[in-house]
């Protein structure tokens, strides 16, 4: 007879307590192993470089040399912090803490690498674009809001929506250098800066000394302006803009490449015309603005709001410089009221009100010109020169909108009191529907930095350099370089 099966014996106490901890420590070794991987950056590597100080930063955000600066390496700072770089300008040890730019790359080469490696990428994605520009970290570490953060978010929004893997490299060229060197073929373009405190673009190009350097064809330089100054490497499509063409005529025959930005919506319901108050709206945000190289005297503003107010007695002139409110403050022209300075929600809600915006001839190409004409608010677009033909005046503030006509933008001659007092008033008569561009919207922006990305710029940078091998130059800017 079969002898009956029993359970097997109960495990000690001890069995149990040893298990258990195993277990822990398996957990424990994994936990830190995914840790590590997430936090530590991955440094590039280089056997022949020596120790160097690390670059700190004053308080506008600019290198201090190693000899300025005291002390070596603070307290990194809570993690946060240093991921979102929210505190990141400003301070003596701000590197360490926007190094969280170099995480966020790490990460999505992290993901990259793990969807190759299953075979399940989404179309675009082992398309890389690195941004090596201080603007654009500027954009999507600290929330910037200049025209020019405005610009590089709205390229990363179009590529990230395609689907492409945008890495943010500040203009950190030696790490820009690290990133291309880990998947070279993957890497279709680099915009960046001309220079940063660890060297310029071409000190880490291909050459044949470095042959495992990024290729000039691939770097393009980021450039708001529409204006050619020599630094292009290859020619003058390695520029980027995001303007559609210059205020001088001679630069209509340089091929730059327009690129762009998005600009579709508010955060403000634009208001009806007869809602509106007789306002006029100045764009300048600087007290310098009104001073240096200003389109119009101090005194034209005091003078034309009495003008004015003998037909619309509530007519007044408001501004949004940093600073005390009201009007009549030290460093401030006589007869604008100032709200100082605010957030992007509450500067449109200022300007909702308003009839018309006005121009001082600074800041260049603004994109509060843009803003207005949205919000059916046309305007005044200063320029210097007594030329008839627009194209040929000296100057103007926003060169793209000098071609536009009435009720849309009133053309004036900087210094012309009565010329700047009839466009205001025109301003206040006369409803405009609002502008809205075709090339501002996601749609054609998604278009262009499409082509962009996948553009044969190889091929073209091989024609190039054949001909200037062979002394013919077909640029106004390039150099000889490494295929």
């Amino acid at each position: 007879m079969a002898a009956p099966l029993l359970p097997p014996p109960s495990p000690t106490r001890s069995h149990h307590h040893h298990r258990r901890r195993s277990t822990l420590l398996v957990l424990a070794g994994a936990v830190f192993v995914l840790v590590a991987l997430y936090y530590v950056p991955l440094l590039p590597h280089n056997p022949h470089r020596k120790a160097a100080h690390t670059p700190e930063f004053d308080d506008k955000g600019r290198w201090k040399p190693p000899n300025a600066t005291h002390g070596h390496h603070a307290a990194h700072g809570s993690v946060e912090a240093m991921l979102t770089g929210s505190n990141a300008k400003g301070t003596a040890d701000n590197y360490k803490t926007t190094a969280g730019y170099r995480w966020d790359a790490e990460a999505k080469m992290r993901t990259l690498a793990a969807c190759i490696a299953r075979g399940d990428c989404a179309p675009q994605a082992s398309n890389v674009v690195i941004f090596g520009a201080y603007y654009c970290h500027e954009a999507m570490f600290n929330n910037g809001n200049s025209r020019e953060a405005h610009w590089c978010r709205s390229m990363v929004h179009s590529l990230e929506r395609q689907g492409f893997t945008v890495l943010i490299a500040r203009n950190d060229y030696e790490y820009i250098y690290h990133l291309y060197r880990q998947m070279p073929d993957l890497v279709k373009v680099v915009i960046g800066d001309n220079e940063w405190p660890n060297g310029k673009p071409e000190d880490w190009f291909k050459t044949d000394e470095r042959p495992d350097g990024i290729p000039a064809w691939k770097f393009f330089r980021f450039n708001y302006d529409p204006s050619k100054n020599g630094n292009e490497f290859v020619g003058n499509a390695w520029a980027v803009a995001a303007e559609p063409e210059d205020w001088r005529p001679e630069h209509d025959r340089w091929n730059y490449t327009y690129l762009g930005l998005s600009l579709e919506d508010t955060l403000v319901r634009p208001l009806g015309f007869h809602d509106r108050r007789a306002r006029a709206f100045i764009l300048g945000n600087k007290k310098e603005y009104y001073y240096k190289d200003a389109a119009w005297p101090e005194d034209f503003f005091e003078r034309a709001k009495a003008d004015l107010r003998q037909t619309y007695p509530d007519f007044g002139f408001l501004t949004t410089v940093p600073g005390p409110h009201g009007e009549g403050h030290e460093g401030m022209p006589k007869g604008i009221r100032n709200v100082g300075e605010l957030s992007l929600k509450d500067w449109e809600g200022e300007l909702a009100p308003a009839r018309v915006m006005v121009g001082l001839g600074k800041p260049k190409l603004s994109l509060g010109a843009y803003k207005a004409l949205q919000m059916s608010l046309p305007f005044i677009n200063p320029h210097w020169g007594d030329q008839t033909d627009p194209l040929q005046w000296d100057d103007v503030q926003h060169s793209t909108l000098r071609t536009e006509v009435e009720p849309y933008v009133y053309q004036v001659k900087a210094g012309d009191y009565d010329g700047f007092v009839r466009a205001i008033r025109k301003a206040l008569e006369k409803p405009m529907l609002p502008k809205h561009y075709a090339r501002m919207t996601d749609k054609a922006l998604d278009r262009r930095m499409y082509e962009f990305v996948h553009h044969d710029w190889k091929h073209a940078a091989e024609v190039i350099l054949e001909k200037r091998k062979s002394g013919v130059e077909t640029q106004s800017a390039g150099k000889l370089f490494v295929m």
